[in-house]
């Protein structure tokens, strides 16, 4: 027997230390050791990297000798570990928390031992160091997670016994979560899993165990319960559990549970069983029509009212067809209603009328509903009928008043424009018959107590002229009217003879039925309308004629506002004329003059018909000029009026603030010349001439010619001018007398006229009479009533003294000689008076002499007093000079008068000034109040958003095109509705009492709403309600409006579900790197393996088993990389249809027998720019998901085709261009999805198949896919009818289509030189093993430093660097980077798990620099040879510009 000899060689103990060094540093295990003190003797670079020390240090060594509190700053923890130490000798397990130099807390497990060491023999402490900060923030996420769950999260360990019985370790993970959502109780020291069990209600709990045990016996993975558990404030709730179960021996099994709260839900199903019992009483009960029948149309169920309806019994109904009960016009319509009931729109309401027994015609409407069972089939259908006979009345009149009113506002619109009155009541007769479909119509004005005709029909239907057609006598229907208040005027409607009017006279025929409206404008009574259907003698419309007041009420406003436009218009003309009158008076050379021309200008300028100016001559009132019957000018001197004459005695009792007086039923009467002639009666207007208070004149006017009505407007014009003149005649009198005084020979007239106010005219005549006539002492006094007031005088010294706050009564007695003087007595001379002088504010009396009293007049009027003495000289009285005074008195007068009447005429031309600004202002305000509410109008109408105005009650009164637009419904529909017609269910009764009540407290509303539009689809909008009120601050009507944000709403989605999709993508994306590192292992030395076997060797196939597994998850893996768009592509341009045709062989046999496939390809579609393999893929995926969705066969189209993409159908699209695209529809005949699956179809690892039959990643990699090619799916599908998934993609030109070459490239070898840089060991020792048998010298670096190390001391040429793209500390780009450094003559070939697209792109397209894992021995040799070949210009290249 041969013995084998094996030999051992031990490694030194230095090389074995290293070895262990590099394990521990492979593992991530920290080293290092210390002294009590905290000085470091020791440390490995994995505690180096713990301790967060690369920033700050170059390496370990750097940090031996320092302390370790000044590497760290600990937590107050150190001390007890010290103590554990020294007590026995290690440590394990200790959690230790400290923050590193750079700010980062750590958390780490901490094992020490107390060792000596080997240089002195002290003791030191040797740690090691595990870094478990990650995992301890895992671990209080879940902790945060499961305590905020709203259920009971539990696990436990399930054991059999020998007798069968079941004993249960229960574990509930979140106690606190649980504890808030189901309280027990339970002792102090229990936890809440010791007592879950207990609080079970008894009977529950005992077939819980039956059901688990049952679970157990039958192998079943999981199931569902309901049972109750007892509260601790003893509230019985019910919970829902759902139990999964793994076996782990026949004995032994392990139970998951989630438990929610159910209680709410059996409630509802409780009050659900109740409610079904009252339901049939409620039915039994109900007033409408109700019954069932099968699709035969036969009835099986009908309730009471049903039966007293038709008058049957119910056992004659049931059994037999409802068709016999619906008119036979009507049947087929029925028919069809009926037909369209799906599970998806089960209902329909139709209506139709009946005519019943007695011959009345009554409207039913129906509504019938298709019911089905849980499972989808149809069982029977379902009627409600009732009578709806008044509400199609009322929506008739609802729509025929709502057609009137929008003519109404269209009439007024019109009317508005209308330039005057009568061109008005034209057009209204003209538009009331073409718009509101009047037959016969007349409109009559009031004109005092009578109506006067306009514009009337006549029996033919023309427009007749009705201006000189008036009411002799009062008609009885309008004493009615007018002995109503204002508020109750209304139309009523009489009996009476029909009346045309033509050739100015009446013609009766026949007789009928005539509507008479009132017009009014707020409480004013304006006319009336009247109408009758004398042409068609068809009754009266009530509904036509409740427009026709709205239409009245309407036209009195604008009636009203034509005659105030019209008043301000002849106000604002008059007024200008009357100032031109008074600059052509002013300027008249005498009395005469004036008074004639202002009867002529009268005339000319104010449109009077006759006018006469009578002027006061005491007690007479003498004419001057006038104007006769054929409107010529008369004099009229020698007419004189006795004050004994019955219409001056009207003037003279005049209240003092009447303006004028007008005399109805007065005779006129004409001036020849000699005598008064009297002819006809009428109206005669008196306007009293002042100045300055006093009665000097009268103007009388009336319309003796005309016989016009008085002109309110015209007679205030009237007013102002007789204003006006009696300033005039009074200065021209004035200026008269003044030119008559001798005087001014004396006294500088021009002085005292050039004064500039009357203080300073008072003044200056004190101090003139002093200088200029030689009187000692005067002062002046003004005034006509009881108190006569100071104004200027002089002193005992001869002073001129301020005076005016001196007052004198006149009831002393010299006043009251004064008053009593003569008119021919020119002053009174009063001796031995005291002498009186006016000092700081009263009288000082000094002495007597003589007082001499003079009256200052003017137009015989005693206007002031002029007083003067000799207190000084007590000289006698000198008549020379008091005759003196008595002139210069009148000239006073005079001037006192002239200052007077320029103040009143400068006063009266200012505010007439005034008023016709402020009319002028009026004006203008009113136009730009019109403009700005049609202004408004127009902006509503042609707002975007939708506008509703709805009354207090909720009636729509109001709503804008964009409304119309917006929900589907016409105005006409909606105008009377409330807006609950747009309700959609989706908010509750709470919501809209909140907005109610947030309403009707005065407050603005906003928020959002869903609705439904009148073809049953909803939308979303955000509205905004607002109240509206009166000046009185009383809610009058509600305003609203609303914006549709479906669209807005649809988006935000899309873009949610794409950043998700982004996110889930960039984790699948890391995951496929580390994958791809292991493949590259498992394949490469699986190869390796296989080509050293020979065929037969049972290794070889168990070799080649391993394979297909690895390629298999490359696959995958490659799924996950398209999925994370984190793949390199090889874009070209390809045809769809050599894709889906090449697939054919593949999906046929994929897809099995029982599927029939069918492929339909446009031959003349475009080409799209895309990765040929991962449209392969995409279609895979596709079908294999459509063969999973038909277990029992069916058919699969493969369709394509070339569509174009407008900008309307893009709109809704995120990211989608208009242009051509082609499209892969993949369409199949199975079970369809529903709408909540097909929502969340496109979501990674989401899927309905049984576990163990799906990823969860075949529809989501196609997204994905699509996505990258800047393409978008629109997934058609619905339960039961298939699924329907369509690819976009963008479409290029068809000559641009390339067709993929594929050649054999034989094995190349090589000689060159090549450093491999790649920290995974086993991929780095399969790339070295196949270059090595390639031919090449190679190099090999686990890390950048090493690399760098190996390139600085290798002395011969590196002829290619083959480099991971990422690696710890050091990348693969930065590496290279600093090689170039180094050595510049070497070429670059990366390899990586995957790189993202930014990467890629850097390289300037070419794809030969990167190598991608897992790579094959084919793939790298023939990468590294195409790379050392290429030109050096081209490696040049290859340097990374990052």
């Amino acid at each position: 027997m041969r013995q084998k000899t094996i030999r051992v060689t031990l490694l030194p103990s230095a090389e074995l230390e290293t070895i262990q060094q590099e394990a521990l540093e492979f593992a991530g295990i920290g080293l290092y050791r210390q002294r009590f003190d905290g000085t470091i003797l020791h440390m490995n670079r994995s505690a180096f990297r713990i301790f967060d020390l690369e920033s700050k240090f170059a390496d370990p060594a750097s940090v031996i000798g320092r302390n370790i509190s000044d590497l760290c700053v600990f937590r107050g923890q150190r001390e007890e570990l010290y103590r554990e130490l020294r007590k026995r000798n290690r440590v394990r397990g200790f959690e230790h928390r400290f923050k590193t130099l750079t700010g980062t807390d750590k958390i780490v497990l901490n094992d020490s031992y107390l060792v000596l060491d080997p240089k002195d023999g002290s003791e030191v402490i040797q740690v090691v160091l595990f870094d478990i900060t990650e995992r301890k923030r895992t671990e209080e996420e879940l902790r945060q997670v499961l305590t905020s769950a709203r259920c009971i999260l539990w696990h436990s360990t399930v054991t059999r016994d020998k007798q069968g019985k079941q004993e249960w370790v229960i574990n509930v993970s979140n106690e606190d979560a649980a504890e808030q959502l189901l309280p027990l109780k339970r002792k102090p020291g229990q936890k809440y899993s010791d007592v879950w069990h207990e609080w079970i209600v008894p009977e529950d709990r005992a077939s819980m165990d039956q059901t688990s045990a049952e679970a157990m016996r039958r192998d079943i993975p999981g199931y569902s319960q309901e049972f109750r558990c007892v509260r601790s404030d003893g509230q019985i709730r019910w919970l829902s559990e759902d139990v999964h179960i793994q076996k782990l021996d026949d004995n032994h099994w392990f139970a998951v549970g989630v438990c929610i709260d159910i209680t709410d839900r059996k409630q509802v199903e409780e009050a659900l069983k109740k409610s079904e019992a009252r339901y049939r009483a409620v039915v039994e009960d109900q007033p409408d029509f109700i019954c069932r029948y099968n699709p035969d149309m036969q009835l099986t169920f009908v309730n009471e009212s049903f039966c007293r309806h038709y008058g049957k019994r119910r056992d004659d109904l049931i059994g037999h067809s409802f068709i016999p009960f619906i008119p036979p016009e009507e049947r087929e319509h029925v028919r069809q209603a009926i037909a369209s009931l799906t599970q998806e729109h089960p209902c329909v309401t139709y209506a139709f009328p009946v005519t019943g027994p007695n011959g009345h015609v009554r409207w039913i409407q129906w509504t019938d509903r298709a019911i089905f069972d849980e499972q989808g089939r149809f069982i029977e259908y379902q009627a409600s009928g009732s009578d709806v006979t008044e509400q199609k009345e009322t929506e008739h009149r609802q729509r025929a008043f709502s057609a009137g009113l929008r003519a109404v506002v269209a009439i007024a619109d019109e009317l508005i424009c209308c330039t005057d009155l009568d061109s008005l009541f034209k057009r209204a007769v003209e538009l009331t018959r073409e718009k509101l479909g009047i037959e016969r119509c007349g409109f009559f004005i009031r004109e005092g107590p009578n109506l006067r005709g306009t514009y009337g029909t006549d029996m033919k239907g023309r427009t007749t002229d009705e201006r000189t057609h008036h009411f002799a006598t009062s008609p009885v229907w309008l004493e009615r009217i007018q002995a109503l208040r204002p508020q109750d005027r209304r139309m009523i409607v009489i009996e009476q003879n029909y009346i045309e009017y033509a050739d100015n006279r009446e013609t009766e025929h026949g007789r009928g039925w005539i509507a008479i409206t009132p017009i009014q404008s707020a409480t004013d009574f304006l006319g009336v309308l009247s109408n009758d259907t004398a042409i068609t003698h068809r009754p009266m419309d009530e509904t036509q004629q409740e427009i026709i007041s709205v239409f009245c009420s309407l036209l009195g406003a604008i009636i009203e506002r034509k005659r105030v436009e019209g008043r301000q218009k002849k106000t604002s003309e008059g007024l200008r004329a009357v100032v031109a009158m008074a600059d052509e008076l002013i300027s008249c050379p005498n009395l005469d003059t004036i008074c004639r021309r202002t009867v002529e200008l009268a005339r000319e300028k104010l449109g009077l018909d006759r006018c006469a100016i009578f002027l006061r001559d005491g007690a007479f009132l003498r004419g001057t000029y006038g104007t006769n019957r054929h409107h010529q000018t008369t004099v009229e001197k020698s007419h004189v009026v006795e004050p004994y004459t019955d219409w001056l005695k009207h003037f003279q009792a005049m209240r003092p603030e009447d303006r004028q007086v007008i005399i109805h039923e007065e005779e006129y009467t004409d001036w020849n010349g000699e005598k008064v002639v009297h002819f006809g009666k009428g109206w005669v207007a008196l306007t009293p001439i002042q100045s300055a208070g006093s009665f000097i004149g009268m103007f009388s006017n009336d319309t003796a010619t005309t016989q016009a009505p008085v002109d309110p407007v015209q007679q205030e014009i009237v007013s102002m001018l007789c204003s006006l003149l009696g300033a005039i005649i009074e200065r021209k009198r004035a200026e008269e007398e003044l030119q008559n005084l001798t005087i001014s020979a004396v006294i500088s007239v021009d002085e005292l006229i050039a004064c500039a106010d009357l203080d300073t005219f008072y003044r200056r005549a004190v101090e003139l009479a002093r200088e200029k006539l030689g009187v000692e002492r005067c002062a002046i006094f003004i005034g006509k009533g009881e108190v006569l007031r100071g104004t200027y005088g002089t002193d005992r010294n001869g002073r001129t003294t301020d005076e005016r706050n001196h007052h004198l009564t006149t009831q002393k007695d010299w006043s009251i000689q004064i008053k009593a003087m003569r008119p021919y007595e020119t002053r009174k001379v009063f001796p031995e008076r005291p002498y009186v002088e006016w000092v700081n504010g009263k009288e000082v009396s000094f002495g007597k002499g003589w007082l001499a009293i003079t009256p200052i007049q003017s137009a015989n009027e005693i206007i002031g007093q002029f007083c003067n003495d000799a207190a000084i000289s007590g000289q006698p009285v000198n008549s020379t000079l008091q005759d003196i005074i008595t002139l210069y008195c009148s000239l006073l007068g005079a001037i006192i008068s002239r200052k007077q009447a320029d103040e009143q005429l400068l006063k009266a031309h200012a505010e007439l000034e005034a008023t016709n600004r402020k009319l002028t202002m009026e004006i203008a305000g009113r136009k730009r109040v019109e403009e700005e509410i049609q202004r408004l109008a127009m902006v509503v109408e042609q707002e975007a958003e939708a506008v509703v105005i709805s009354d207090t009650e909720g009636r729509i009164q109001y709503v804008n095109p964009a409304f119309e637009k917006m929900t589907g419904y016409s105005r006409d529909a909606v105008i009377g509705q409330n807006p609950r017609i747009l309700k959609s269910g989706k908010q509750d009764s709470n919501f809209y009492a909140r907005m109610w009540e947030t309403l009707t407290h005065g407050e603005v509303w906003s928020g959002h709403l869903t609705n439904k539009r009148r073809d049953g689809s909803l939308y979303d909008v955000e509205a905004v309600i607002s109240p509206i009120r009166d000046d009185h601050a009383r809610i009058v009507s509600y305003v609203g409006t609303t914006r549709d944000v479906t669209r807005e709403m649809q988006l935000e989605e899309q873009f949610r579900q794409s950043q998700k999709m982004e996110a889930i993508g960039r984790l699948a994306g890391g995951i496929a790197h580390d994958f791809n590192n292991l493949l590259t292992s498992i394949l490469g030395y699986s190869r390796l393996v296989i080509d050293t076997l020979e065929d037969g060797n049972p290794v070889k196939t168990d070799m080649e088993e391993i394979m297909h597994a690895g390629e298999r998850a490359a696959a995958l893996t490659k799924q996950l990389l398209a999925f994370s768009r984190k793949q390199v592509i090889q874009l070209q341009a390809i045809n769809v249809n050599t894709v889906v045709l090449d697939m054919d062989k593949l999906l046929r046999r994929t897809l099995g027998e029982d599927i029939e496939l069918i492929t339909l390809v446009d031959n003349e579609m475009g080409c799209i720019n895309a990765d040929a393999g991962l449209i392969e893929q995409a279609i895979m995926n596709l079908a294999v998901n459509a063969r999973d969705a038909m277990p029992k066969g069916g058919s699969l189209t493969i369709q394509t085709s070339t569509i174009h993409l407008d900008e309307k159908q893009c709109r809704d699209r995120i990211n989608v261009e208009p242009g051509n695209y082609v499209m892969v529809s993949v369409r199949d005949t199975g079970m369809g999805m529903s709408k909540e699956v097909r929502d969340r179809c496109l979501e990674p690892f989401f899927t309905t198949k049984e576990k163990g039959k799906g990823t969860g990643l075949g529809l989501s990699i196609v997204y994905s896919i699509v996505k990258q090619f800047g393409g978008f799916i629109d997934i058609i599908t619905a339960p039961d009818t298939g699924t329907d998934i369509r690819i976009y993609l963008p479409a290029v030109a068809a000559d641009a289509c390339a067709t993929a070459s594929r050649e054999h490239i034989p094995l190349p070898h090589g000689t060159e030189t090549i450093l491999i840089v790649e920290d995974e060991e086993t991929v780095r020792r399969l790339a070295v093993r196949i270059l090595e048998s390639l031919g090449y010298e190679v190099l090999q670096a686990r890390h950048g430093g090493e690399a760098l190390l190996i390139c600085e001391r290798y002395d011969k040429p590196i002829h290619l660097v083959l480099s991971d793209v990422i690696m710890p500390h050091l990348g693969g780009q930065e590496l290279i980077e600093r090689l170039r450094r180094i050595r510049r003559d070497f070429k670059v070939l990366y390899m990586s798990g995957f790189t993202d697209e930014s990467f890629v792109r850097t390289r300037d397209g070419n794809e030969s620099d990167l190598l991608l894992k897992p790579f094959t021995q084919e793939t790298l040799a023939v990468r590294v040879r195409q790379v050392l070949d290429r030109r050096d210009e081209q490696a040049q290249r290859a340097a990374p510009g990052l």
